[in-house]
Parts: structure tokens; sequence; C-alpha cells
């Protein structure tokens, strides 16, 4: 129901009201199983700023046969965001893109 979802979303702006970090997270686009456009990731990082999430360590798995990515797919994919980020700068809690490829 429209009530159940609303107390969803109220608890996890009350969980991560804090300003967490997530340490797992697929925001690299068409990497792995999280999001597969450019603007999906974009959306997916702003919704988490929303819920407080502060820093956000992105995960793509690299695995021969099931995640067949390599350094050089990843690294591309996640400049695009990168830089799509920069280009935005209107995200309010955005205040340091350091370098992701560490």
């Amino acid at each position: 129901t429209a009530y159940e979802i609303h107390r969803c979303l109220e608890f996890r702006r009350v969980l991560f009201r804090s300003g967490l970090t997530d340490i797992h997270s697929h925001l690299v686009p068409g990497i792995v199983d999280g999001a597969k456009t450019l603007e999906e990731s974009l959306a997916l990082i702003q919704q988490m700023g929303e819920y407080g999430v502060r820093v956000l360590i992105t995960t793509p798995h690299v695995m021969a046969g099931v995640y067949p990515n390599t350094a050089e797919s990843i690294m591309k994919n996640g400049d695009k965001v990168i830089d799509k980020l920069r280009d935005l700068r209107d995200l309010r809690d955005l205040r340091d893109l350091r370098d992701w490829r560490r």
C-alpha cells in the first residue's frame, strides 16, 4: 500500500541520516548486476545521497564466464559516471570526487 511504501522510505531516511558509507554498490553502468545505464547510475547515486549516504565504494565484479569485465572496461564506464557528476555539480552533497581508481 502507499502507507507501507511511505513508512519504508521514512525508515530509510532515518536509518541513513547519519551520513553512512556504502561499501558495496554496483554503480558503474553496464558492468555487473547493478546500474544498466549512465542515467540509472546517476539516479542511484542521487537517491543514495538523499538517504544520507556520503561515501560510495563501488565494487564491480570480474569473474571469467560470469562477469567478463576487464580493468579497462570498468575504468572506462566509471570515468563516464565521474565526468557526468563533475558536469552536474548541482548535486548538493557532492563535495569531492577523488580518484576512484585506487
